[in-house]
């Protein structure tokens, strides 16, 4: 081998070392955006699960204290109307 295959040689395994680098770096970065999305797509199926089971969220305490004293002021209305 002389000196110009040898420079080849190492051109060639830098330009692969680098290359690797990079593709590392990316499924780093991709590993990390794809937890976020399972992440967030816990979240929402969450929150749509809750709409599925209370859609007003009448059954939460201060929604439900809210709702309830709404109602009584529609009795209070109607009692004073008579």
């Amino acid at each position: 081998m002389n000196k110009l295959d040898t420079k080849r040689i190492a051109r060639a395994l830098e330009s692969i070392a680098k290359s690797l680098n990079i593709i590392a770096e990316d499924t780093k970065v991709n590993r990390e955006l794809r937890q976020e999305q399972v992440k967030m797509f816990n979240e929402l199926e969450e929150k749509i699960n809750d709409l599925i089971e209370d859609p007003f969220s009448l059954n939460k305490v201060s929604d439900r204290k809210v709702y309830e004293d709404a109602k009584k002021g529609k009795e209070k209305s109607k009692e004073d109307a008579l």
